[in-house]
């Protein structure tokens, strides 16, 4: 028997042409959004000001990179995030600008 599949590049829901701004106010939570798609399934990485995040006390990753949860956000977490999703079929990322407004 010949199995056959087809690959699909990653796709992400959303806009992808410009930066999303998200603003979050300093002690709250914000979650960014990479509901990405693929055959293969993508491999999610999310990357701060072009540093690959690191999942700790703060800031929580999920459903495989699907979601990433600033639990309470500080000014340390302003910046640039991107979500790339990659697979052997192409890449494709999205990405948020993040702003921490005083209370």
């Amino acid at each position: 028997i010949l199995l056959c599949f087809s690959l699909v590049p990653p796709m992400i829901e959303g806009n992808l042409a410009t930066p999303l701004n998200k603003q979050v106010v300093i002690a709250h939570s914000l979650t960014l959004e990479c509901k990405a798609a693929g055959n293969p399934s993508p491999i999610l990485t999310w990357l701060k000001d072009g540093v690959p995040v690191k999942a700790n006390d703060n800031i929580r990753i999920e459903a495989g990179g699907k979601k990433l949860e600033i639990m309470s956000a500080q000014e340390i977490d302003r910046g640039q995030y991107i979500c790339v999703a990659t697979s052997v079929a192409g890449e494709k990322e999205i990405k948020y600008e993040v702003d921490v407004l005083g209370k």
